[in-house]
């Protein structure tokens, strides 16, 4: 089967994706283009309906001005002078001559005429430019100024003074009514246009509001992909950590069978503590990292490599890999230098034929790999020594106990001890390993709680029973034993194994754990089966 891997960390933006971007939002630039095109448009429309409106509107009130033509129709039409009107107050009797018709207006003083259409003049000229139809304009002015002239010099009710002023009134009506039209259609043309900018702009802010929506929630894809990958990644080396593993272990226990098992590899360091001693944590880190780098490649390519937490790595590979990856990957833990050597133990499982669940694959893998490191490996790895060191000591004085400086060897027999214990009552992988490493190096929480009692009269806390750390239990009852064989400053003859067990049994219950005491027992037992005890 195919193992999950970590997705491959987000690289930089490609030329493409640059370019695929900028597509996506050209609809949006499009529309605020149109939209600012619609608005200089709509603008100069609007300026154009306004002038057309005042010229409109400046041509009425010449044309309202210009009454002069209108009394010179009414006195060509009329000739002569009327008769004086009748008598008011008289009732016209049955044979009485019809009433007369109403005098026509006085006619203006020529001089006048000719004054008007001087004044007249200028404003048609300035208002020639924004005309609908400037060639009226034109007629306009020229046939007032041919009427200014025929009305000084034709006698009243001259044809051509009639048609002249007949002509000037056709002009002004034709641009009057031209004049209207334009500035009707241009402010209508202005309306569209403005509503034209208004659905162009809604366009625009909707494209906008979708635009940045996609932007918004592909971010927010973009960062949960990556707090989603963080929290699945150890920050140190960048591998897959315990949280994708119960993950893909899951997966794998699921998917995998007889025919397609995979293989669960676990890995501890050998030497990473004595190396972290020698060239401090930043060191151990890099140390950390070179080494992840190199067991990702090895599980490359259908495998996955994985950091659990402090020295202790895994991998999960496909069967079909053979035996030659999980070595590789056993390999790339390693790494010698002067002064140091780390290599790495490791326990294998198949799945499903070794174990079908994820913690059954996890708990005989840790069994495996311990199993794999010797009784003295604490010893064998340097540790001991890298704390005499670190406490100005030999290689052959180990830490001290009660003020006395203990061997080695004692040392190793003592966790060595510790181990066994631990593993019979119970205790197994990192919990183990930290309980032999207490008893090896003399150092670790466990050892404040070497002084409590069962019965709850120790110190520095006073705990009792169980709520005194089993490792702590175990610890101090070894200890103990090893104290009471042991040649010591205030005693010169060790008790024999026998008496030593023999104690432990009468402090069970007050000092010791009776459970702890019952292991012990049982360990020492095969030992002691020559001079049983009593």
């Amino acid at each position: 089967m195919r193992l999950p891997r970590l997705p491959p960390r987000p690289a930089g933006r490609t030329r493409g994706a640059r370019r695929a971007a900028a597509l996506a939002w050209a609809p949006v630039l499009v529309a605020i283009l149109l939209a600012v095109a619609t608005g200089w448009t709509i603008s100069a429309l609007r300026g154009q309906a306004d002038r057309a409106r005042r010229v409109e509107v400046s041509i009425a009130q010449i044309h309202v001005d210009l009454e002069v033509p209108q009394g010179l129709l009414d006195q060509a039409a009329y000739g002569a002078p009327s008769k004086p009107p009748p008598v008011t107050g008289a009732t016209p009797g049955a044979g009485a001559a019809p009433a007369p018709l109403p005098p026509p207006p006085p006619p203006p003083p020529r001089g006048t005429v000719a004054a008007t259409a001087a004044t007249v003049l200028p404003r048609l000229n300035a208002i020639h430019d924004d005309a609908s139809e400037p060639q009226r304009v034109d007629a306009i002015v020229a046939g007032l100024r041919a009427l200014a002239s025929t009305l000084e010099t034709s006698p009243v009710g001259s044809p051509q003074r009639t048609q002249l002023m007949q002509r000037v009134e056709l002009a002004f009506g034709a641009l009057e009514h031209d004049q209207a039209h334009e500035a009707v259609t241009t402010a209508r043309t202005a309306d569209v246009a403005t509503l034209l900018l208004i659905g162009v702009g809604a366009l625009a802010v909707v494209l906008l509001l979708r635009r940045f929506d996609r932007v918004r929630r592909r971010d927010y894809e973009r960062h949960t992909a990556e707090l989603r990958e963080l929290t699945l990644q150890d920050p140190l080396t960048r591998l897959a950590n315990r949280r994708r593993l119960e993950q893909d272990l899951a997966t794998a226990t699921a998917g995998a069978s007889s025919d397609d098992p995979v293989v669960f590899v676990m890995f501890d360091l050998d030497g990473f503590k004595g190396y972290n001693d020698t060239f401090g944590h930043h060191g151990g880190d890099l140390l950390l990292q070179r080494l992840s780098h190199k067991l990702q490649h090895a599980a490359l390519p259908h495998g996955t490599a994985y950091r659990l937490g402090g020295d202790e790595f895994c991998a999960l590979l496909p069967k079909a890999a053979g035996p030659d990856a999980a070595a590789a990957c056993r390999e790339a833990l390693s790494e010698r230098g002067e002064g140091y050597a780390i290599t790495a133990s490791a326990g294998a499982v198949t799945i499903p034929d070794d174990a079908a669940d994820p913690s059954g694959a996890l708990q005989l893998a840790d069994e495996r790999m311990y199993a794999q490191k010797p009784p003295r490996a604490g010893a064998a790895r340097g540790w001991p020594d890298a704390a005499a060191s670190r406490r100005g000591g030999s290689r052959v004085d180990g830490p001290e106990v009660d003020g006395s400086a203990v061997s080695v060897a004692e040392v190793a027999e003592v966790a060595a001890l510790v181990a066994e214990v631990g593993a019979g009552v119970g205790l197994g992988g990192a919990p183990l390993r930290d309980l032999v490493l207490a008893a090896e190096l003399r150092e670790g929480p466990l050892l404040r709680a070497i002084h409590e009692r069962f019965d709850g009269s120790g110190h520095p806390h006073a705990l009792a029973g169980e709520e005194i750390p089993l490792g702590g239990r175990v610890l101090h009852a070894c200890d103990a034993f090893d104290a009471m064989t042991s040649p010591r400053p205030y005693r010169t003859v060790p008790l024999t194994p026998q008496e030593a067990l023999a104690e432990l049994r009468r402090c069970a219950g007050t000092q010791f754990d009776p459970h702890v005491v019952d292991v012990i027992e049982d360990v020492l037992g095969s030992r002691l089966v020559s001079s049983p005890i009593a």
